[in-house]
C-alpha cells in the first residue's frame, strides 16, 4: 500500500513539474516528501491534536471559575429575594461579598499566571457559598413566612378600624336618635304646660 501511495505521489509531483515547466518555460526546484520532511508533515497534526487534548484537560479551571461564578449568582438571587420579601439578612451579605472579593483575587491570579494560588481562593470561594447556600434558602423562607405574617397583621388591623368604626357610626346614629326622641319628649311636656 506504501508503493502505491509513493507512485501516486510521484506521479502527482511529476504532473505538477510538467505544467510548471510548460507554463512558465523553467523546470520547478521542488522534491517530493521524503524522509524528516514526510515525518514532520504526518507529525504536525499529531502535535496539534496533544495540543488540543491538552488544552481541553487543563479547561476544567476556567469552568471551576464559572461554577463559582454561577453559584455567587444564584445565591444573590436567593439573598436579593429575601430583600424583595421585606426581610434582612446583613450577615449572609457580607460573607458573600467576602466570597466574590475571593472570585475576583482568584480572577487576578490566574490572569497572572498563578493558577495553584487561583484555585486555592476558588475553593474557599466556593466553600463560603455553599455554607451560604441552605442559609440563604433558609433565610428566604423566613421572610416570605415574616411577610405573609405581616400581610395578615395588617388585614387584621384594617378589619378591626372597620368594624370599630362602624361600631362608632352605629353608636353614633343611635345616640342621634336618642337625643332626638328626648327633645322633642321635651317638646311636648313644654307644648302641654303651655297649654294648659
Amino acid at each position: 500500500m506504501s508503493t502505491t501511495r509513493n507512485y501516486a505521489a510521484t506521479e502527482t509531483y511529476e504532473q505538477i513539474h510538467k505544467f510548471h515547466s510548460e507554463l512558465h518555460n523553467e523546470p520547478l526546484c521542488v522534491r517530493p516528501l521524503s524522509g524528516l520532511a514526510g515525518f514532520a508533515r504526518k507529525a504536525v497534526p499529531l502535535v496539534l491534536l496533544a495540543a488540543v487534548i491538552i488544552l481541553t484537560i487543563a479547561q476544567p479551571s476556567h469552568s471551576q471559575v464559572a461554577d463559582v461564578s454561577t453559584l455567587s449568582y444564584q445565591t444573590f438571587n436567593q439573598l436579593a429575594s429575601v430583600y424583595r420579601s421585606g426581610g434582612t439578612a446583613p450577615g449572609l451579605v457580607s460573607r458573600l461579598n467576602v466570597a466574590l472579593g475571593l472570585i475576583e483575587n482568584a480572577r487576578i491570579k490566574r490572569a497572572q499566571g498563578d493558577t495553584a494560588n487561583a484555585v486555592r481562593l476558588e475553593d474557599q470561594a466556593r466553600s463560603i457559598i455553599e455554607q451560604l447556600s441552605p442559609e440563604t434558602i433558609a433565610a428566604q423562607q423566613q421572610a416570605v413566612h415574616d411577610s405573609t405574617l405581616r400581610a395578615q397583621v395588617a388585614y387584621g388591623e384594617a378589619a378591626l378600624v372597620v368594624a370599630l368604626l362602624t361600631f362608632c357610626f352605629y353608636a353614633g346614629l343611635r345616640l342621634w336618635r336618642w337625643y332626638e326622641k328626648e327633645r322633642l319628649y321635651e317638646m311636648r311636656i313644654l307644648a302641654e304646660k303651655t297649654e294648659n
